[in-house]
């Protein structure tokens, strides 16, 4: 039984599997090292033959009805695929589908919650959280990169008992970001609405607070923008500025009384040569047009008493100037 097809990079299997059936082998590899028993026989493995594989230590039973290649790399992914593998047919959710995903927030999680019909028995370890729903209908799966998952709305709805405020904010984020219609998440919401699923009431509120509000093109320049504001200086989420020549730029924050912006920068996407002069050609061209940057980096979150200093320092000193002409 061929194992679905997966996105993401396969691994290497030892040497000592190199007898296995070429198709069985690129099966193993998608599924990271791990594989179901049944597939094992699927492709004329006996039991006994999956037995002596496991006493020759080239197979190892993780869960009922699932093996993972001795040799073979013990990832994140590939205790994701042993989950989804088991008998009972189970769908990572929560923040493991949230991960599984590749939603922001998420990318470092190391749980495993899974959903299961309602009346279905799974015996695991205790690192996998077994959720059972009547609310939950197992053709409602999707995959993602291989992995069947609750879709990303579900997922996150119902993260809220397993995640931190921050994460659950940065999910959302990065779902609004990327074309989820709020409208598709209220319903995701009312579905789950109802005893036993607090989380849709906590992400129904964080949608609520979110919708109006501009929405930041990057964590980094919300976290920058709730630190300024702890320390007084609230300003404007991606204000639009037009230059002489007519162009529209967004600066990241803003105080447009003062024409003072901050610009949330990273190594990823400023510090390349040409990403640098990109980066000074627009602040002359911002100057151009009476506006003063103050330039925020990820380690200036660590001081951002600094930060704050310099914003103040701009802002009087463009006080000073518009108040000389």
């Amino acid at each position: 039984m061929p194992g679905p097809a997966c996105g993401m990079p396969r691994i290497v299997l030892p040497r000592h599997l190199e007898e296995l059936p070429d198709a069985l082998r690129r099966t193993i590899e998608r599924q990271h090292g791990a594989v179901a028993t049944e597939q094992l026989r699927s492709w004329g493995l006996s039991t006994g033959e999956v037995r002596s594989r496991r006493s020759q230590g080239h197979l190892r039973q993780v869960l009922p009805g699932v093996e993972v290649v001795v040799g073979s790399p013990a990832t994140w992914r590939q205790m994701a695929w042993a989950v989804t593998l088991m008998p009972a047919g189970p769908v990572l959710t929560s923040t493991t589908a949230l991960r599984a995903h590749r939603v922001d927030g998420f990318e470092d999680q190391w749980s495993f919650h899974v959903m299961v019909p309602r009346g279905a028995r799974l015996v695991v370890p205790d690192r996998v959280v077994v959720h059972s729903s009547r609310r939950w209908f197992p053709d409602a799966a999707v995959s993602s990169h291989g992995l069947r998952c609750s879709d990303p709305l579900t997922s996150l709805v119902l993260a809220p008992p397993h995640a931190p405020r921050w994460r659950l904010q940065r999910g959302l984020d990065h779902l609004l970001r990327n074309g989820t219609e709020p409208e598709a998440l209220r319903r995701v919401i009312e579905h789950w609405r109802g005893s036993g699923v607090d989380g849709s009431g906590v992400v129904g509120r964080l949608l609520t607070a979110q919708i109006g509000a501009p929405l930041p093109r990057s964590w980094f320049e919300r976290l920058a923008g709730r630190l300024l504001a702890r320390t007084g200086l609230h300003l404007v989420h991606e204000y639009p500025v037009t230059l002489a020549d007519g162009r529209s730029v967004i600066i990241d924050l803003a105080a447009p009384e003062v024409k003072v912006g901050v610009e949330c920068q990273s190594i990823r996407h400023h510090a390349a040569p040409h990403e640098i002069r990109r980066d000074e050609r627009r602040r002359l061209d911002l100057r151009a047009v009476d506006w003063e940057l103050v330039m925020v980096w990820w380690d200036d979150l660590r001081r951002i008493d600094r930060v704050t200093r310099d914003v103040v320092v701009a802002v009087e000193r463009q006080r000073r100037v518009m108040a000389s002409r």
